[in-house]
């Protein structure tokens, strides 16, 4: 059970990640990311996800060279207190539903 809960997640980062990079004259910014047009992804994730998320990343940065990935891999609440002391992050993936909630309260 926890396999799929890491590969659904991985998969949402996925479609986010592609989202984020924008397409169609879009800015960054428009499209969700930093808006620093530099092709630069930072993604702050939980670290269960390590394992799915790296290798997620080395695929996608394969399919979209222009883009580069930064991952910052920690325990969901460290992640969300670094968020909300104003780390950046373009995806953030946590390992539970309530630093989720607590970071988009």
């Amino acid at each position: 059970m926890m396999r799929l809960v890491r590969a659904l997640a991985a998969a949402a980062v996925l479609v986010l990640l592609v989202a984020a990079c924008g397409g169609g004259g879009t800015s960054d910014a428009a499209a969700g990311g930093s808006g620093n047009g530099t092709g630069e992804l930072t993604v702050l994730a939980a670290a269960s996800l390590t394992e799915a998320f790296t290798a997620l990343g080395a695929a996608f940065e394969a399919e979209h060279p222009e883009t580069s990935l930064t991952f910052s891999f920690a325990a969901s609440s460290e992640l969300v207190a670094q968020i909300n002391e104003g780390v950046p992050a373009d995806v953030f993936a946590s390992a539970d539903e309530a630093n989720m909630a607590k970071l988009v309260d």
